[in-house]
């Protein structure tokens, strides 16, 4: 198999980690959409560089949260928040618990929201430690504060 067509596969099963990642950090549409495709490109730039010593998932998770940090660092002050307020449908979805659990979630910290993500989708402490560049326990502490945080903000 070739290496595109490699790359091409793993990235289809787990794209889903690229919509979430864009997901918690972009709030416009149109947005998303162009960081997703960045995300995209970088791992594709990177792949070569990808030596299996954690799982594809982990690895394409730090590519997707670098990519998109950066993309919203290079973004002019309040630029989203204001797109985001014209652009974003006034639908009554935000009652369900799936909704307020997002919007809560993007109320916590950048490296927060990535790591309950994580946690999440079932990644285990010490993935989530070496995919934000943190210590175990240093995770474990985040991930109890952001939980008490969480519990506040859906009551």
């Amino acid at each position: 198999m070739s290496k595109q067509k490699e790359f091409e596969t793993l990235i289809e099963r787990h794209k889903g980690i690229v919509i979430k990642v864009s997901n918690l950090y972009i709030d416009d549409f149109e947005e998303r959409e162009d960081v997703r495709q960045e995300i995209l490109l970088q791992a594709w730039k990177s792949y070569a560089r990808f030596k299996g010593d954690s799982s594809f998932g982990t690895w394409l998770y730090r590519v997707a949260l670098n990519t998109t940090l950066s993309w919203k660092k290079k973004q002019p002050e309040g630029h989203e928040s204001i797109k985001a307020a014209v652009d974003t449908p006034h639908e009554d979805n935000h009652n369900d618990l799936k909704y307020k659990l997002l919007d809560a979630i993007k109320q916590l910290s950048e490296v927060d929201r990535a790591i309950i993500s994580m946690h999440l989708d079932g990644y285990e402490h010490d993935s989530i430690a070496h995919v934000m560049g943190l210590t175990r326990n240093n995770v474990n502490v985040r991930l109890h504060r952001a939980k008490q945080q969480l519990s506040k903000l859906l009551q």
